[in-house]
C-alpha cells in the first residue's frame, strides 16, 4: 500500500476519530470560541460547560499530504456541527465550524498496517489506536455560534 492510499483509507476511520477526540475537548472551547464576542457572559458560560460533542460533520477532506522520510503529514479541512452542553438533557450552544489541522503519522514503515482493519472498528476501538496519529495543529475557521438557551 503506498502511503497517499493509506491516509485515502484511514481518513474516515481513524484519522477522523482522533481529530473527534480532540476537538470535543473542553479545553478546545476557548480556541474554538475566541472570536465569538457576541455570547453574553461568554467566559462564565464557557465555565459551566460539561460535554463538547460533534454531531454531524461533512467528509475529512484531505487537502494536503507532504512525506519527510518515514512520518506522513496531512492537512485537513473538516466542516462541523458542534453541541456544547450543561447535561445530557440540556444543550447549550450550537457550534458551526470548520475545522483544519494538521496530524502525522509517525514511524509509518514501522507498523504493520495490514494487520487491523480500521474500517470495521468501533470509535472505542479506534481511539485504543490513537497512538498511531499525532496532532500537530487544530483551528477553527467560519465559527458561528447560536445559544440555544434562548430558542424553543
Amino acid at each position: 500500500m503506498n502511503r497517499e492510499d493509506l491516509v485515502k483509507d484511514l481518513r474516515e476511520s481513524l484519522l477522523w476519530q482522533v481529530v473527534k477526540s480532540n476537538v470535543e475537548q473542553l479545553s478546545q472551547l476557548h480556541i474554538m470560541l475566541k472570536g465569538i464576542d457576541y455570547l453574553d457572559n461568554k467566559s462564565d458560560l464557557i465555565s459551566k460547560i460539561t460535554r463538547c460533542e460533534v454531531i454531524k460533520s461533512e467528509e475529512f477532506k484531505v487537502r494536503k499530504i507532504d512525506i519527510e522520510g518515514s512520518k506522513i503529514l496531512v492537512y485537513y479541512t473538516i466542516p462541523s456541527f458542534i453541541i456544547v452542553a450543561w447535561s445530557k438533557e440540556s444543550k447549550l450552544l450550537r457550534i458551526t465550524a470548520t475545522m483544519k489541522g494538521l496530524v502525522a503519522i509517525p514511524d509509518i514503515d514501522q507498523y504493520d498496517w495490514y494487520s487491523k482493519d480500521f474500517n470495521d472498528m468501533s470509535k472505542e476501538e479506534l481511539l485504543e489506536n490513537k497512538s498511531l496519529v499525532y496532532i500537530l495543529e487544530t483551528s477553527y475557521e467560519n465559527i458561528e455560534c447560536d445559544d440555544m438557551r434562548f430558542m424553543d
